[in-house]
């Protein structure tokens, strides 16, 4: 959950505990499709194409914290650079063309909020807590009428505010 219900409930009232961890999430879940990333730290391994044209391999989760290990068509590959903000490797000579050649075993992303030595950026959680303040006050609905009753709700329910709290930390593929 990218907020806690102790740092929520110093912007809400009167709402029990499960319904707000069930806010969070919701939120949360919300806000890690917009940004097109996941958030939290752990470790992982994943396996990439090699392109002859980029010297650039851009991994899941970031920032970085530490790469164990590289290996390209079954070789240990050691003449890298980290660009860890952006989850990011360099390769001077490039990657080899190939599916799935490459394996990348690392840490990364951000402890979260409720964890001993929390780093997620405020910004994001400010985002996760205006989200759910709109979730509790706005059932979604954007247009009704009376006459032969009808209702449109909203397909995209993340407010500007929240978006643009979040435009930075977003993955575009």
């Amino acid at each position: 959950m990218l907020t806690t219900i102790e740092r929520l409930k110093q912007s809400v009232s009167n709402v029990e505990d499960q319904q707000l961890e069930f806010l969070i999430k919701a939120a949360s879940s919300s806000i890690i499709r917009y940004i097109n990333r996941p958030l939290e730290q752990k470790e992982l391994g994943e396996f990439h194409n090699g392109h002859a044209e980029s010297k650039f391999l851009n991994l899941e989760l970031y920032p970085l914290h530490e790469v164990t290990s590289v290996e390209m068509d079954g070789e240990t590959i050691r003449d890298i650079k980290l660009i860890p903000e952006i989850g990011r490797l360099y390769r001077e000579k490039g990657w080899t063309p190939g599916f799935r050649n490459i394996e990348v075993r690392y840490s990364g992303g951000y402890v979260l909020p409720g964890n001993e030595n929390a780093n997620l950026p405020e910004d994001i959680e400010l985002a996760c807590i205006l989200h759910v303040q709109d979730l509790m006050r706005t059932p979604g609905v954007v247009s009704e009428r009376v006459g032969d009753i009808s209702v449109t709700y909203s397909q995209d329910r993340m407010s500007n505010a929240v978006r643009s709290l979040l435009e930075g930390y977003r993955r575009y593929l």
